[in-house]
């Protein structure tokens, strides 16, 4: 099997937060990434992994080689570490979350883009309507203060931006056509 080795590329932004999964990608292995997500599962409550080659080969349908060779992937890049090997049993292994991880591989994490409702304490409406329009537009402080001086409540601004984006996405004046709309509603306090 032959597993992509090249350097991981180096921390870039993105609109997603870093997860295990943007790092086993640049390890070239789907077996690598499907035993690291199983071995999550199983580790739950104990945080011990523990399966025999031959088990996860007829689970994954693939050679016991390429099972071993994901299984040193994981250990050689930190997703994996060895508890006990025992000769004749199978390896335990202890799988590292991703916050664990980047503790001990500094530097590369993607880092996630700031938006503008960043500064704003507590304020879920922001990330609420970005989420709602596909990501496609930013929403500025200034735009939430508009959209609630309409009175109405944050519920109900969302409900009503998710009925507008069926029949408005065009991305210029958005928020100020979904504001007019808005204005247009009658004043609610929740989402029906």
């Amino acid at each position: 099997m032959s597993v992509n080795k090249e350097v991981e590329p180096q921390a870039h932004e993105s609109t997603l937060y870093c997860s295990a999964e943007y790092h086993l990608v640049a390890l070239g292995s789907v077996t690598a990434m499907g035993i690291y997500g199983l071995a999550l599962r199983v580790a739950q409550k104990t945080g011990r992994f523990r399966a025999s080659t031959r088990t996860l080969s007829n689970y994954f349908s693939v050679r016991q080689q390429t099972i071993v060779d994901a299984m040193q992937l994981l250990c050689e890049n930190g997703w994996f570490e060895i508890l006990t090997a025992d000769p004749g049993k199978p390896v335990v292994y202890v799988p590292i979350i991703h916050s664990d991880w980047a503790e001990k591989h500094s530097g590369q994490c993607v880092e996630k883009l700031e938006m503008p409702w960043d500064a704003e304490k507590k304020d879920e409406l922001g990330p609420v309507l970005f989420a709602h329009t596909d990501g496609r537009y930013k929403i500025w402080p200034n735009i939430l203060k508009g959209l609630r001086n309409t009175r109405h409540s944050d519920k109900a601004i969302e409900y009503h931006v998710t009925q507008f984006w069926k029949i408005d996405s065009r991305k210029k004046g958005v928020w100020s056509r979904f504001k007019q709309y808005l204005e247009a509603q009658p004043v609610r306090q929740e989402a029906a």
